[in-house]
């Protein structure tokens, strides 16, 4: 089997702003990746072409982008990924959204594949908890608003228990 290219975090960003713009129109422009991810064309063009040379995008310059198969599911990947932490985030240890989903992006790229594993099931337990007669998220959510940290501040910032 080939050794594969691990991607950086930023052609994984990348990857994400592609296909989310192409999810809603279709394809992408390189104004709208750069617009989307607040740099310069001269940026998307570079990380543009080192995408379209380890086959995970379709570009000829000056037209649409458009994502392989191969750049469909690893962005696909990283998008799951960040999904998953960002409601870990929110639901399970009660962090405001803006916050949630800054520290997914963040992490989506560093975490193994088992990790995610590991935390996407902690994350479905403790959400179902109320199956099995408990309701793990509650009392954690409960214990942080009881909970003063050093300053005097509430540990967590969400006000529903």
């Amino acid at each position: 089997m080939a050794n594969i290219k691990q991607l950086s975090e930023s052609q994984e960003d990348y990857l994400e702003a592609i296909f989310t713009i192409a999810s809603k129109k279709g394809a992408a422009r390189v104004k709208d990746v750069a617009d989307s991810m607040k740099v310069a064309s001269a940026s998307v063009n570079r990380a543009v072409s080192s995408l379209t040379e380890h086959g995970y995008i379709n570009h000829e310059r000056y037209d649409l982008i458009s994502l392989t198969d191969k750049g469909r599911e690893k962005a696909s990947q990283v998008i799951d990924k960040h999904t998953a932490l960002t409601q870990f985030f929110r639901e399970v240890l009660c962090i405001d959204e803006p916050e949630a989903s800054d520290a997914a992006c963040r992490m989506e790229h560093a975490i193994s594949d088992t990790t995610m594993d590991r935390i996407s099931f902690l994350s479905r337990f403790l959400l179902d908890s109320t199956k099995c007669g408990h309701n793990w998220t509650s009392a954690f959510k409960a214990f942080c608003i009881d909970t003063q940290d050093l300053q005097g501040e509430d540990a967590c910032r969400c006000t529903k228990a």
